[in-house]
């Protein structure tokens, strides 16, 4: 309603002037005198239309529970939530100090709580993609420049043929779109390409006048289109209570953890409040050489900020999971959560992610729970999230994969420790173009970390 009035407000001032000036509109009267101006208010009639009709959507959702013509498959219910640079000693279950995710330490005790979890990468796309797909970084191919590849089988592909509704919802603002791949194998997906703000934004006036100010004088280099934690589950609710009878697999991509870790009231200062002095140095990295490094203060004000960011989220994730425990489906549901890269807060004088293969911007939470998972478990051998892939695959269907792929392993009675069951690698791939494009390779412990 807001974007209307504004659109409804420059119409107005822009007939105005016109009619000062005499250029389109005759003084005495309220209406175009000649083509052009009849036109011009033509197309804004036309696009003011256009902008009220992107709520409409939230009233008609454009999704629809699709049947596949596969029978239904037997295996259990799947969800795959990804939490967007969570770093996994951020957590109170995996020992922080700061109570920031009560709803998930409810959940971990519940399943399998792997303590050395490790992300294919130290940013979203390659590593979603090999989340999906199972495949490192250099095989699949995906970059800064290079989207998901439509010759390798997705999950979602894979659960789709073997009879299984498959849907995703992504807050993920940049690599996270479809126009990316990621829709791939999905019958629903929900982006933000339909979404008033998120094509507003991308228009000239919303990349040089509302963006700008938006960024600079609201939320600073925040960004005004971005959907919350409370937003998708309202998109995954309305989907859950149209979907089929057939078995389901549901991802769900959160980004409210990603920089610059703004938290909506009141969780903006459950723990300190972020400062605007450190984010400048943030951003332009002048708390990260020379003379003007972050304060101890300033340091502490982001981490802060990050943890209000969780503990919102956290909420969030308790509201969407009581849901998911009021239908019937619940009982026969393996829910998987996890992130796709870490954060990094000024170690190795480096900050956010995508610039390494630390320890911080790798190592993630991963817990899994379900018919069949042991409660309480904890798991502390090396694990990729690329073995999510096979670990569905062996769960939706037994003895579908060879036993060693798949997680199902390390709760399976008998289990007994290979060597390469306490081992991950990650990829870091340049955006240089040729046949030998730079990379830098980690291979993580339980103990170590070889970059």
């Amino acid at each position: 309603l807001c974007y209307v009035v504004v659109f409804a407000a420059v119409v107005l001032a822009i007939r105005k002037w016109w009619s000062r000036t005499g250029c389109f509109f005759d003084a005495e009267k309220s209406w175009p005198t000649v083509p052009l101006g009849k036109l011009l208010l033509i197309a804004a009639v036309v696009g003011l239309l256009g902008l009220a009709s992107y709520p409409a959507r939230h009233f008609f959702p454009s999704f629809s529970a699709k049947r596949s013509p596969s029978p239904p498959a037997p295996g259990p219910n799947i969800v795959l939530i990804i939490l967007d640079a969570v770093r996994a000693d951020h957590l109170s279950a995996y020992g922080y100090a700061r109570p920031t995710t009560p709803e998930l330490d409810r959940l971990a005790v519940r399943g399998a709580l792997f303590e050395n979890a490790v992300a294919p990468s130290s940013w979203s796309l390659p590593s979603l993609v090999s989340i999906f797909t199972g495949l490192l970084p250099h095989q699949h191919g995906s970059n800064i420049y290079v989207p998901q590849g439509t010759a390798i089988r997705t999950l979602a592909e894979v659960l789709s043929s073997w009879g299984y509704e498959t849907a995703g919802f992504t807050a993920n603002l940049y690599y996270g779109q479809s126009s990316w791949g990621m829709d791939q194998g999905f019958q629903v997906y929900e982006d933000d390409s339909l979404s008033l703000r998120h094509n507003l934004a991308r228009t000239v006036v919303g990349r040089t006048l509302i963006q700008p100010l938006y960024g600079y004088c609201i939320q600073l280099y925040d960004v005004f289109d971005r959907r919350n934690a409370r937003e998708i589950n309202r998109d995954v609710g309305r989907w859950l209570q149209r979907r089929s009878t057939q078995p389901f697999f549901l991802f769900v991509h959160y980004f409210d953890t990603h920089d610059p870790y703004y938290a909506p009231p009141p969780y903006d200062t459950r723990f300190g409040r972020i400062s605007e002095a450190a984010l400048r140095r943030m951003y332009s990295n002048e708390g990260l050489e020379g003379r003007r490094r972050l304060t101890h203060e300033e340091h502490l004000s982001l981490i802060a900020g990050y943890d209000n960011c969780l503990a919102f989220l956290d909420e969030q994730l308790g509201q969407l999971f009581r849901f998911l425990a009021s239908s019937p489906a619940w009982s026969n549901t393996v829910v998987i959560i996890t992130s796709d890269h870490g954060e990094a807060f000024g170690e190795h004088a480096s900050s956010r992610h995508g610039a390494n293969l630390y320890r911080e911007v790798l190592h993630v939470p991963l817990i899994i729970f379900g018919p069949g998972i042991p409660a309480g478990l904890r798991i502390p051998y090396a694990a990729s999230l690329r073995q999510i892939f096979p670990t569905v695959l062996d769960l939706v269907r037994s003895g579908s994969i060879p036993p060693h792929y798949s997680l199902r392993r390390y709760w399976t009675p008998g289990f007994r420790p290979e060597p390469w069951d306490d081992e991950a690698v990650s990829e870091l791939l340049s955006d240089c173009e040729g046949p030998e494009p730079e990379a830098i390779i980690s291979l993580m412990t339980s103990e170590l970390s070889l970059i």
